[in-house]
């Protein structure tokens, strides 16, 4: 009979690190990543479960990269091109999408009660020196796959892309999730877990 040929995947091995790994209280307004290693990772994974404290309802989260290395800052400029799609109970179904934004939206909005929160990943690249991207959105960019329960406790699931579209002249270190209404910071998280891997290359 016919005989069939099969590739074999070669594995990643010691190629995926696990960066970092962390369960706490009280994180705040945001999680923040500043200093990442973008000489030796070209892209990174990140896993996590937050938690808001109860004390803001209707919190956006939303997404930026950070230029600065370990004295991290947000980048403001209005380059960030995002899109998501959410769906919610009984095939109900939403999209978002903005250009030239001050920052990437990831979810619509999520409350501050004990059965609300926000779990998923997120896999993201950083542009950094030397990459040279000048057309087709070709520098930092992220898209996420995110379950969530808003203000009503109703169930709900984003998934979306964000990209900063004026990758050839900035180098970004760093990246930031934070709750939002607009830009602003906006309520806060109780518990959290996260992990982060990085993929060298």
């Amino acid at each position: 009979g016919d005989s069939t040929s099969i590739a074999t995947a070669t594995g990643l091995g010691s190629d995926v690190v696990k960066l970092q790994s962390q369960t706490g209280t009280d994180l705040g307004a945001a999680l923040i990543f500043d200093n990442l290693d973008t000489a030796t990772y070209r892209s990174f994974k990140l896993y996590f479960a937050l938690l808001p404290n109860g004390a803001a309802d209707g919190m956006y989260f939303n997404i930026r990269f950070r230029t600065g290395g370990s004295s991290g800052a947000d980048d403001t400029n209005s380059r960030y091109d995002y899109g998501y799609q959410y769906t919610y109970n009984e095939d109900n179904q939403s999209q978002i999408s903005r250009v030239n934004s001050d920052r990437a939206g990831i979810t619509h909005t999520i409350g501050g009660g004990t059965s609300e929160g926000v779990n998923g990943f997120m896999d993201f690249s950083l542009n950094r020196s030397g990459d040279s991207f000048n057309t087709g959105n070709g520098g930092s960019n992220a898209h996420w796959s995110i379950n969530y329960r808003n203000e009503v406790g109703n169930h709900r699931h984003s998934h979306g892309n964000g990209v900063y579209n004026h990758s050839s002249s900035v180098v970004h270190t760093g990246i930031k999730l934070y709750t939002g209404s607009g830009s602003n910071s906006y309520g806060a998280f109780a518990n959290y877990k996260y992990s982060l891997y990085g993929l060298k290359g």
